[in-house]
Protein backbone atom coordinates (compact mmCIF):
# COMPACT_ATOMS: atom_id res chain seq x y z
CA UNK A 1 0.00 0.00 0.00
CA UNK A 2 1.59 3.30 -1.03
CA UNK A 3 1.71 6.35 1.22
CA UNK A 4 3.09 9.84 0.73
CA UNK A 5 3.67 12.71 3.16
CA UNK A 6 4.80 16.27 2.54
CA UNK A 7 5.39 19.34 4.73
CA UNK A 8 6.41 22.95 4.12
CA UNK A 9 7.62 25.28 6.87
CA UNK A 10 5.97 28.67 6.35
CA UNK A 11 7.72 30.45 9.23
CA UNK A 12 9.21 29.72 12.66
CA UNK A 13 5.83 28.66 14.06
CA UNK A 14 3.70 27.45 11.15
CA UNK A 15 4.06 24.25 9.12
CA UNK A 16 1.53 23.01 6.57
CA UNK A 17 1.46 19.51 5.10
CA UNK A 18 -0.55 16.77 3.47
CA UNK A 19 -0.70 12.97 3.67
CA UNK A 20 -2.08 10.46 1.17
CA UNK A 21 -2.60 7.01 2.66
CA UNK A 22 -4.84 3.93 2.87
CA UNK A 23 -5.82 3.74 6.56
CA UNK A 24 -8.41 0.95 6.20
CA UNK A 25 -8.67 -1.89 3.75
CA UNK A 26 -8.60 -5.59 3.08
CA UNK A 27 -8.79 -8.05 0.21
CA UNK A 28 -9.55 -11.74 0.65
CA UNK A 29 -10.37 -14.21 -2.13
CA UNK A 30 -11.05 -17.95 -1.79
CA UNK A 31 -9.13 -20.19 -4.23
CA UNK A 32 -12.06 -22.63 -4.54
CA UNK A 33 -15.34 -20.67 -4.86
CA UNK A 34 -17.34 -23.83 -4.06
CA UNK A 35 -15.71 -24.44 -0.70
CA UNK A 36 -17.75 -25.49 2.34
CA UNK A 37 -18.13 -21.86 3.43
CA UNK A 38 -19.30 -20.50 0.07
CA UNK A 39 -22.49 -19.05 1.61
CA UNK A 40 -20.25 -17.02 3.93
CA UNK A 41 -17.50 -15.82 1.64
CA UNK A 42 -16.13 -16.07 -1.89
CA UNK A 43 -14.53 -12.68 -2.48
CA UNK A 44 -14.37 -9.45 -0.47
CA UNK A 45 -12.42 -6.20 -0.66
CA UNK A 46 -12.52 -2.80 0.98
CA UNK A 47 -10.27 -0.16 -0.59
CA UNK A 48 -9.76 3.32 0.88
CA UNK A 49 -7.70 6.34 -0.12
CA UNK A 50 -7.41 9.16 2.41
CA UNK A 51 -6.14 12.69 1.65
CA UNK A 52 -5.40 14.70 4.80
CA UNK A 53 -4.20 18.33 4.43
CA UNK A 54 -3.14 19.74 7.80
CA UNK A 55 -1.34 22.54 9.61
CA UNK A 56 0.77 22.72 12.78
CA UNK A 57 1.28 25.88 14.84
CA UNK A 58 3.55 26.45 17.84
CA UNK A 59 1.10 28.08 20.24
CA UNK A 60 3.80 28.54 22.93
CA UNK A 61 7.44 27.44 23.27
CA UNK A 62 7.54 23.65 23.14
CA UNK A 63 3.78 23.19 22.56
CA UNK A 64 2.40 22.56 19.06
CA UNK A 65 -1.22 22.23 17.87
CA UNK A 66 -2.12 20.37 14.70
CA UNK A 67 -5.45 20.39 12.80
CA UNK A 68 -6.41 18.72 9.55
CA UNK A 69 -9.27 17.75 7.24
CA UNK A 70 -9.80 14.25 5.86
CA UNK A 71 -11.29 13.37 2.48
CA UNK A 72 -11.67 9.62 1.99
CA UNK A 73 -12.77 7.47 -0.93
CA UNK A 74 -14.06 3.96 -0.11
CA UNK A 75 -14.90 1.14 -2.51
CA UNK A 76 -16.61 -2.08 -1.33
CA UNK A 77 -17.04 -5.48 -2.99
CA UNK A 78 -18.66 -8.44 -1.20
CA UNK A 79 -19.38 -11.78 -2.86
CA UNK A 80 -21.00 -15.01 -1.59
CA UNK A 81 -22.77 -17.96 -3.20
CA UNK A 82 -26.40 -17.36 -4.15
CA UNK A 83 -27.01 -21.10 -4.60
CA UNK A 84 -24.72 -24.02 -3.84
CA UNK A 85 -21.92 -24.35 -6.44
CA UNK A 86 -23.70 -21.74 -8.55
CA UNK A 87 -23.62 -18.00 -9.32
CA UNK A 88 -22.57 -15.47 -6.73
CA UNK A 89 -24.57 -12.77 -4.98
CA UNK A 90 -22.38 -9.66 -5.15
CA UNK A 91 -22.48 -6.13 -3.75
CA UNK A 92 -20.40 -3.41 -5.47
CA UNK A 93 -20.44 0.22 -4.35
CA UNK A 94 -18.41 3.26 -3.33
CA UNK A 95 -18.59 6.60 -1.51
CA UNK A 96 -16.62 9.71 -0.52
CA UNK A 97 -16.69 10.85 3.12
CA UNK A 98 -15.08 13.57 5.22
CA UNK A 99 -13.62 13.92 8.70
CA UNK A 100 -10.90 15.75 10.64
CA UNK A 101 -7.70 15.21 12.63
CA UNK A 102 -6.36 16.93 15.75
CA UNK A 103 -3.02 16.68 17.50
CA UNK A 104 -0.88 18.09 20.30
CA UNK A 105 2.91 17.79 20.55
CA UNK A 106 4.63 18.79 23.79
CA UNK A 107 8.39 19.07 24.25
CA UNK A 108 8.79 19.72 27.99
CA UNK A 109 12.58 19.29 27.94
CA UNK A 110 15.36 18.75 25.40
CA UNK A 111 15.17 15.18 24.09
CA UNK A 112 11.60 14.60 25.33
CA UNK A 113 8.48 14.60 23.11
CA UNK A 114 4.92 13.61 24.01
CA UNK A 115 2.22 13.51 21.34
CA UNK A 116 -1.54 13.07 21.48
CA UNK A 117 -3.48 12.54 18.25
CA UNK A 118 -7.14 12.11 17.30
CA UNK A 119 -8.50 10.87 13.96
CA UNK A 120 -12.25 11.28 13.62
CA UNK A 121 -14.70 8.72 12.32
CA UNK A 122 -15.75 9.07 8.68
CA UNK A 123 -19.31 8.14 7.73
CA UNK A 124 -19.51 6.31 4.42
CA UNK A 125 -22.94 5.86 2.84
CA UNK A 126 -21.89 3.34 0.23
CA UNK A 127 -24.18 3.12 -2.79
CA UNK A 128 -23.99 0.64 -5.63
CA UNK A 129 -25.60 -2.33 -7.31
CA UNK A 130 -26.57 -5.83 -6.25
CA UNK A 131 -25.63 -8.58 -8.75
CA UNK A 132 -27.04 -12.11 -8.76
CA UNK A 133 -25.28 -12.65 -11.16
CA UNK A 134 -26.48 -9.64 -13.23
CA UNK A 135 -27.42 -6.20 -11.83
CA UNK A 136 -30.83 -6.57 -10.19
CA UNK A 137 -31.23 -3.63 -7.78
CA UNK A 138 -29.41 -0.68 -6.21
CA UNK A 139 -28.37 -0.88 -2.56
CA UNK A 140 -27.02 1.37 0.22
CA UNK A 141 -25.15 0.51 3.41
CA UNK A 142 -23.71 2.88 6.02
CA UNK A 143 -20.24 2.07 7.36
CA UNK A 144 -18.47 4.40 9.81
CA UNK A 145 -14.71 4.09 10.25
CA UNK A 146 -13.52 4.00 13.89
CA UNK A 147 -12.14 6.99 15.77
CA UNK A 148 -8.48 6.62 16.69
CA UNK A 149 -6.82 8.16 19.78
CA UNK A 150 -3.03 7.83 19.91
CA UNK A 151 -0.69 8.74 22.79
CA UNK A 152 3.05 8.47 22.08
CA UNK A 153 6.32 9.50 23.69
CA UNK A 154 9.95 9.73 22.60
CA UNK A 155 12.84 10.10 25.06
CA UNK A 156 16.53 10.55 24.31
CA UNK A 157 18.68 8.43 26.64
CA UNK A 158 22.03 9.45 25.13
CA UNK A 159 23.03 11.50 22.11
CA UNK A 160 22.69 8.35 19.98
CA UNK A 161 19.94 6.26 21.65
CA UNK A 162 16.23 7.08 21.92
CA UNK A 163 13.39 5.17 23.58
CA UNK A 164 9.75 5.46 22.49
CA UNK A 165 6.28 4.00 23.00
CA UNK A 166 2.64 4.25 21.92
CA UNK A 167 -0.82 3.43 23.24
CA UNK A 168 -3.69 3.58 20.75
CA UNK A 169 -7.44 3.08 21.18
CA UNK A 170 -9.70 2.42 18.21
CA UNK A 171 -13.48 2.66 18.40
CA UNK A 172 -14.22 -0.51 16.44
CA UNK A 173 -17.49 -0.89 18.37
CA UNK A 174 -18.94 1.34 15.64
CA UNK A 175 -18.88 -1.86 13.55
CA UNK A 176 -22.10 -3.32 14.93
CA UNK A 177 -24.99 -4.51 12.74
CA UNK A 178 -25.01 -2.59 9.44
CA UNK A 179 -28.37 -2.92 7.58
CA UNK A 180 -28.20 -3.26 3.79
CA UNK A 181 -31.07 -1.34 2.18
CA UNK A 182 -32.30 -2.46 -1.22
CA UNK A 183 -35.76 -2.17 -2.71
CA UNK A 184 -35.60 -5.16 -5.06
CA UNK A 185 -33.10 -7.63 -3.59
CA UNK A 186 -32.72 -9.71 -0.45
CA UNK A 187 -29.34 -9.45 1.25
CA UNK A 188 -29.02 -9.81 5.05
CA UNK A 189 -27.31 -7.19 7.19
CA UNK A 190 -23.57 -7.00 7.76
CA UNK A 191 -23.22 -8.42 11.27
CA UNK A 192 -19.92 -7.31 12.87
CA UNK A 193 -20.67 -6.57 16.56
CA UNK A 194 -16.99 -5.68 17.13
CA UNK A 195 -15.56 -4.49 20.44
CA UNK A 196 -13.02 -1.66 20.82
CA UNK A 197 -9.40 -2.33 19.89
CA UNK A 198 -6.16 -1.50 21.74
CA UNK A 199 -2.55 -1.29 20.57
CA UNK A 200 0.57 -1.05 22.80
CA UNK A 201 4.14 -0.70 21.55
CA UNK A 202 7.68 -0.04 22.81
CA UNK A 203 10.80 0.50 20.74
CA UNK A 204 14.17 2.14 20.42
CA UNK A 205 16.50 3.56 17.80
CA UNK A 206 20.28 3.88 17.78
CA UNK A 207 22.47 6.12 15.61
CA UNK A 208 25.29 3.77 14.63
CA UNK A 209 26.89 6.64 12.73
CA UNK A 210 25.92 9.98 11.27
CA UNK A 211 24.61 8.13 8.21
CA UNK A 212 23.08 4.93 9.67
CA UNK A 213 20.30 4.50 12.28
CA UNK A 214 18.98 1.14 13.50
CA UNK A 215 15.60 0.66 15.18
CA UNK A 216 13.54 -2.20 16.64
CA UNK A 217 10.31 -2.60 18.55
CA UNK A 218 7.64 -4.89 19.92
CA UNK A 219 3.87 -4.37 20.07
CA UNK A 220 0.77 -6.18 21.29
CA UNK A 221 -2.63 -5.59 19.73
CA UNK A 222 -5.95 -6.52 21.32
CA UNK A 223 -8.30 -7.38 18.47
CA UNK A 224 -11.86 -6.00 18.31
CA UNK A 225 -12.88 -9.58 17.43
CA UNK A 226 -13.09 -11.22 20.87
CA UNK A 227 -15.56 -14.06 20.28
CA UNK A 228 -15.91 -16.87 17.67
CA UNK A 229 -19.40 -15.61 16.78
CA UNK A 230 -17.92 -12.21 15.81
CA UNK A 231 -15.10 -13.62 13.66
CA UNK A 232 -15.75 -13.36 9.91
CA UNK A 233 -14.40 -15.68 7.23
CA UNK A 234 -13.40 -12.47 5.41
CA UNK A 235 -11.46 -11.13 8.43
CA UNK A 236 -10.50 -13.99 10.80
CA UNK A 237 -8.81 -11.55 13.18
CA UNK A 238 -7.45 -12.27 16.68
CA UNK A 239 -5.03 -10.79 19.21
CA UNK A 240 -1.53 -10.40 17.79
CA UNK A 241 2.11 -9.83 18.70
CA UNK A 242 4.26 -7.58 16.48
CA UNK A 243 8.08 -7.81 16.16
CA UNK A 244 9.69 -5.10 14.01
CA UNK A 245 13.15 -4.00 12.92
CA UNK A 246 14.43 -1.43 10.47
CA UNK A 247 17.05 1.09 9.54
CA UNK A 248 17.54 4.50 7.95
CA UNK A 249 20.49 5.32 5.72
CA UNK A 250 21.25 9.00 5.17
CA UNK A 251 22.27 9.01 1.51
CA UNK A 252 22.97 12.73 1.54
CA UNK A 253 22.09 15.76 3.69
CA UNK A 254 18.82 15.99 1.69
CA UNK A 255 17.92 12.33 1.07
CA UNK A 256 17.32 9.38 3.43
CA UNK A 257 16.31 5.80 2.61
CA UNK A 258 14.24 3.74 5.07
CA UNK A 259 13.70 -0.02 5.32
CA UNK A 260 11.51 -1.94 7.77
CA UNK A 261 10.31 -5.48 8.39
CA UNK A 262 7.54 -6.68 10.69
CA UNK A 263 6.36 -10.19 11.50
CA UNK A 264 2.99 -10.49 13.24
CA UNK A 265 2.12 -13.59 15.26
CA UNK A 266 -1.68 -13.91 15.28
CA UNK A 267 -3.27 -16.03 18.00
CA UNK A 268 -4.96 -19.23 16.86
CA UNK A 269 -8.72 -18.77 16.98
CA UNK A 270 -12.04 -20.38 16.11
CA UNK A 271 -14.98 -19.20 14.03
CA UNK A 272 -18.71 -19.82 14.41
CA UNK A 273 -20.78 -17.79 11.95
CA UNK A 274 -24.09 -17.92 10.17
CA UNK A 275 -23.84 -16.97 6.47
CA UNK A 276 -24.50 -13.54 5.00
CA UNK A 277 -26.77 -15.06 2.37
CA UNK A 278 -28.18 -18.40 1.31
CA UNK A 279 -29.22 -21.33 3.50
CA UNK A 280 -28.80 -20.80 7.27
CA UNK A 281 -25.79 -23.12 7.64
CA UNK A 282 -23.44 -22.57 10.59
CA UNK A 283 -19.76 -22.43 9.62
CA UNK A 284 -17.31 -23.61 12.28
CA UNK A 285 -13.57 -23.49 11.71
CA UNK A 286 -10.17 -23.21 13.35
CA UNK A 287 -8.08 -20.29 12.10
CA UNK A 288 -4.29 -20.04 11.92
CA UNK A 289 -2.58 -17.00 10.40
CA UNK A 290 0.54 -14.86 10.45
CA UNK A 291 1.51 -11.67 8.65
CA UNK A 292 4.70 -10.27 7.14
CA UNK A 293 5.07 -6.56 6.30
CA UNK A 294 7.98 -5.10 4.33
CA UNK A 295 8.26 -1.30 4.01
CA UNK A 296 10.57 0.84 1.87
CA UNK A 297 10.54 4.63 1.97
CA UNK A 298 12.46 7.68 0.80
CA UNK A 299 12.57 11.07 2.50
CA UNK A 300 13.68 14.02 0.36
CA UNK A 301 14.16 17.63 1.52
CA UNK A 302 14.01 20.61 -0.84
CA UNK A 303 14.65 24.31 -0.42
CA UNK A 304 11.26 26.09 -0.69
CA UNK A 305 10.80 29.85 -0.26
CA UNK A 306 13.21 30.02 2.63
CA UNK A 307 11.68 26.95 4.33
CA UNK A 308 11.80 23.26 3.54
CA UNK A 309 9.63 20.65 1.89
CA UNK A 310 9.97 17.04 3.05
Amino acid sequence: MPGSYGAIRINDRLVVGVSVSAPFGLSNEIDNPNWSGQFHHRDASLFTTNINPMASYEIMPGLFLGVGVQGEYARLRFETAAVANGPSATLKGDDIGFGYTLGLLWKPAPGTSIGLGFRSSIAHDIEGDFYSPNPTAPFTVSIDTPELVTLSFRQSITNRFRFMGTVEWSNWSRFDVRPIKSGGATFPNFDFQYSDGWFFSLGGEYDYSDQLTFRAGVAYEISPVDDPTKRLAQVPDADRLWLSAGLTYKWSPMTSIHFGYTHIFVDDASLERLPATGAPLLLTADVESDIDIVTIGITRKFGWLGGSLK
